[in-house]
Order: C-alpha cells, then structure tokens, then sequence
C-alpha cells in the first residue's frame, strides 16, 4: 500500500473517485487545511436544524432518482416544500442536480444514488456538487445550507471525505456554506 499523503487544499480524494474507497487510499482529507493564498472559502458546521435556517439561504441535501422518500431529510423536504412530481419531470440521473425555487430560494436534491437501496459513489456526489456550485455562481446563490453527514447515514459514506468535497468544490466560489448538526450528530 502505499504511503498516505494529506490532500493540499482539503478538497476530494482522487482515488476515492476512482472507486478504491478510503480503506485502501493513498490520499486523506487534509486537518483543518486552510485554503491556499487568494482562494476563500466560507464554510462552518454549527448546531441546528437545517429547516430553521434564514430564509435567505438555499439548501441542498442528498436524493435518489426515483424520489422515493420514506425518511430523513427527503421527507422532511417532501413535506416542507411538496413538488415531488415536479422534480420527478425534470428527469435528472445519478451526479445532476434536480431544483425548485421555492420563496426567493433554491432548494437543491442532489441525485447521488439510482435507488435508495443502493449506496452512491464519491464520484457521484462530487458531480453533484460540481453541478450546486455552478448553479450558484450563475444564479448568484451567496449562501448555502447542507445537513450534516449529508451521504453518511444509510448511506454509509465517510463524513471526512465528503466534507472535503463540499469545501475543496467550494473553495473559490464566494458561496457561504453552513453545515447544520443535529443533536448528536455533530
């Protein structure tokens, strides 16, 4: 195996991309890497429910593509803001982004999986956030909110890694992103 290096600017793991996984990477999440000079990146992890944050903050979470939602944050958003049929009408696949603009903000379901019974790959939640940042740039989103261990429950992903796919996609975007922990989560 061979030797483990950190990650320089805490962003994904290629290997992790190519489908080795974390257990046989070479590369790891950087600690608490600070982005390089003249690249910012705004990025916090804080207590709270992330349907409670200010209004004027998009939000994304993690979705499969058939919207199948029995439980978590999928039924909380089906709930919350319905439009189900819709989002199935944009026909998105696995790594794209499916959207709806609900008062005045955007409201991201990143595809990362085909069903829920599947786990989704590194890969594709890295397209998916590619896919939220350019959204945001275009769209002139300046904050963005995310639940915490978005990827890591049933799905069994591991947290490092995609944290620093959200901050290393993010770095240089000018886009607020906060992190929401519930309870024991964080």
């Amino acid at each position: 195996m061979p030797t483990t290096v950190d990650c320089p600017i805490a962003t994904q793991c290629p290997a992790s991309l190519m489908g080795c996984g974390p257990a046989r990477c070479r590369w790891r999440p950087a600690e608490r890497a600070s982005p390089p000079p003249g690249l910012q990146l705004s990025y916090c992890e804080k207590d709270g429910d992330l349907l409670t944050c200010p209004g004027t903050d998009s939000m994304a979470i993690a979705m499969n593509r058939n919207f199948r939602i029995e439980s978590g944050f999928g039924k909380l958003f089906k709930e919350k803001f319905g439009c189900v049929n819709e989002l199935k009408l944009q026909g998105k696949g696995v790594g794209d982004v499916a959207l709806l603009l609900k008062d005045g903000r955007y409201i991201y379901y990143m595809i990362t999986r085909g069903t829920f019974q599947f786990k989704p790959r590194y890969e594709d939640v890295g397209m998916c956030l590619r896919a939220v940042r350019q959204h945001c740039i275009d769209n002139d989103v300046q904050s963005l909110a995310m639940p915490s261990r978005i990827g890591t429950g049933r799905d069994r992903l591991d947290w490092e890694i995609i944290s620093s796919l959200i901050r290393g996609i993010f770095l240089d975007s000018n886009v607020q992103i906060t992190i929401y922990c519930l309870g024991a989560e964080g």
